[in-house]
């Protein structure tokens, strides 16, 4: 973004401010598309960036909504319903149900617990008019989000039993800013736990939907070589991987990092016990 725009935006709207080039934000949608291929789905997790949701309803395949302000930003930009990845570890089963009579099957939704799996069993046997919902059992890596192996077998053993519940795939996502070995670790772990899905119950996911987690450096632009090179060193994992499962990619801060400049105005500068201190407006 040129610099005398930027200084003409703060001249006029003052700070704190945000400021975006969409341009910049439309070519970075491209880049990764083209760098993955038309077979592999976009997710754009809104969590990085609230303000850039109606955009990204329109360049990406889906919207990952993972908490309830976000559900009604969504709802108030109207992005269809068909376009929301609903997720979120602390979805209550009123948060739920709000969704779920806005919604209905027309979206998708992770199940985060055999709690959360249990909200959705209630609804489907109380609306069966509403046809089948589309579920995806969020795999943990090992940390508090999602369900262990052991419960999402014990669902996919008990599908039969709910005729308006769809397991349709699988949700997979241990975090953020992680290297490539970590990365391919994941793709491991995932790939294991669907044989043994497959194995035990016969499950065949219809799409994974996969978070890598791709590091994003703010502080040390410019973002489009970093960010070619983490596309670059990453992609034989992914499309490897694509090979074998329906694969749709989320993203976040990799998609929103490169199209934003944000201002704050120093206030005040002073110096306590020998360490410096800028205050700032934002």
């Amino acid at each position: 973004m040129r610099e005398e725009l930027l200084q003409e935006a703060f001249r006029k709207y003052g700070t704190p401010l945000y400021v975006f080039d969409l341009d910049i934000l439309k070519e970075q949608t491209e880049r990764i598309r083209a760098g993955f291929g038309p077979e592999i789905n976009l997710c754009y997790a809104m969590k990085a960036n609230p303000f850039l949701t109606g955009y990204m309803a329109q360049w990406s395949d889906r919207i990952e909504v993972c908490s309830m302000g976000e559900f009604r930003i969504c709802r108030k930009l109207q992005v269809p319903p068909e376009k929301l990845f609903i997720s979120g570890v602390m979805k209550k089963r009123d948060d739920i149900r709000e969704i779920l009579a806005y919604c209905g099957n027309r979206c998708a939704y992770t199940v985060e617990s055999p709690l959360h799996f249990q909200y959705f069993v209630e609804w489907s046997e109380e609306h069966p008019e509403d046809g089948v919902l589309r579920l995806y059992p969020r795999l943990t890596s090992g940390n508090q989000f999602g369900m262990s192996e052991t419960d999402i077998l014990s669902i996919l053993a008990d599908q039969v039993k709910y005729p308006n519940l769809d397991i349709y795939g699988i949700h997979y996502y241990s975090g953020t800013q992680k290297k490539k070995r970590q990365i391919d670790k994941d793709f491991e772990k995932l790939d294991a736990a669907l044989t043994r899905f497959k194995e035990e119950t016969g499950f065949v996911p219809k799409l994974v939907e996969m978070g890598p987690g791709f590091p994003v450096d703010y502080f040390n632009p410019p973002y489009d070589e970093t960010e070619e090179a983490t596309l670059s060193e990453n992609k034989s994992t992914i499309l490897a991987f694509a090979e074998k499962y329906p694969l749709g990619i989320e993203m976040g801060r990799y998609l929103a990092a490169p199209c934003g400049t944000y201002a704050s105005r120093v206030m005040d500068i002073k110096n306590n016990s020998d360490t410096n201190y800028i205050i700032c407006d934002g």
